[in-house]
């Protein structure tokens, strides 16, 4: 399951808001508030996939957790033991798993990370910036890179676990306040193994390192063209009430 699930890159977005301030005055009372003018998404997920990835049996890179580094080895917290020194590293995930299954603990959790690497995010938001002054906008524009579904945890089966998964348990003591007694205790009796990240990187090198440098897919300048005239035309339709996604997430 955690191969399968390395499989599948975290969701990546670009997300382009603008927004302008309007003030009002009433009875000598200066009022002013913000008014959106566009706010929607641009995918970006695609552009982290390679060519012959099979999702659902390709896993990104994986890496783990190296025996120099604190972390959560099947640990309430984080610690430099247990390791696995004396294993294979191709071997690395199915022997974690194996240690997570072995583990008698009652309460316990295995947790995949995925992580996003070496976009130049401020090569595009310059680009999309400089588009956006074409269109005559003037107003306050935002331009972020969020991320969706960046982890994967699963929990062994019992009663604590699923009621700690149940919505409307959840609730009960959110609203009841008795998660202030129960949150310290979840936490001291779960064994957590946070020791595997799916990496997906955006290019071969960091933003900065041009010279050999090869994108996955579309380097920052081709895939600002791509999109260049969808952008700008968002922006000039958009009346602030929704936020579009354009492209596959």
């Amino acid at each position: 399951m955690i191969r399968n699930q390395a499989s599948y890159p975290p969701g990546y977005y670009i997300e382009i808001h603008g927004k302008h301030t309007e003030t009002s005055r009433h009875n000598n009372k200066e009022t002013k508030r913000d008014i959106v003018d566009f706010h929607f998404r641009v995918a970006l997920g695609d552009e982290l996939i390679p060519k012959g990835h099979v999702t659902g049996l390709t896993p990104g890179k994986l890496e783990f957790l190296p025996d120099n580094k604190r972390g959560y080895r099947g640990t309430i917290i984080p610690s430099l033991n247990p390791t696995l020194s004396d294993v294979e590293e191709a071997d690395y995930l199915t022997a974690w798993c194996e240690k997570y299954v072995a583990d008698a603990s009652k309460v316990k959790c295995f947790t995949l990370q995925r992580e996003i690497r070496w976009h130049d995010t401020a090569k595009l938001e310059h680009l999309i910036r400089s588009a956006l002054l074409e269109t005559n906008y003037r107003g306050h524009i935002s331009i972020t890179f969020p991320t969706s579904h960046t982890s994967v945890t699963v929990y062994s089966p019992g009663l604590i676990n699923r009621w700690r998964m149940t919505t409307w348990i959840r609730w009960i003591f959110y609203l009841s306040f008795l998660w202030i007694f129960t949150w310290p205790l979840l936490f001291f009796l779960t064994s957590r193994y946070e020791v595997v990240k799916s990496v997906w990187y955006y290019a071969s090198k960091p933003p900065g390192e041009e010279m050999g440098r090869i994108p996955t897919t579309n380097d920052e300048v081709n895939y600002f063209y791509k999109w260049q005239s969808a952008i700008k035309r968002n922006v000039l339709k958009s009346n602030g009430l929704e936020q579009h996604i354009l492209g596959f997430i």
